[in-house]
């Protein structure tokens, strides 16, 4: 067992997250097709990408989706 110094940084770094999940939209897809796609409700997928249900998507847009997605 190797015991580290409190004050000693040594090669230590904070682990990293992984990134949250993506949906890049293509077509005409709605936030209510996308979020069904994925199990989530609309509002919550809207909500979390600062944007209305009713937003429309264009294509390429990239929509961030909830971690549990």
């Amino acid at each position: 067992m190797t015991v580290i110094a409190a004050n000693d940084s040594g090669n230590y770094a904070q682990p990293q997250l992984p990134p949250p999940p993506i949906h890049t939209v293509t077509g005409n897809e709605t936030i209510a097709q996308v979020a069904q796609q994925y199990g989530v409700a609309p509002e919550e997928l809207a909500r979390g990408n600062n944007i209305s249900v009713d937003t429309a998507l264009p294509p390429g847009q990239v929509l961030t989706l909830p971690p549990h997605a």
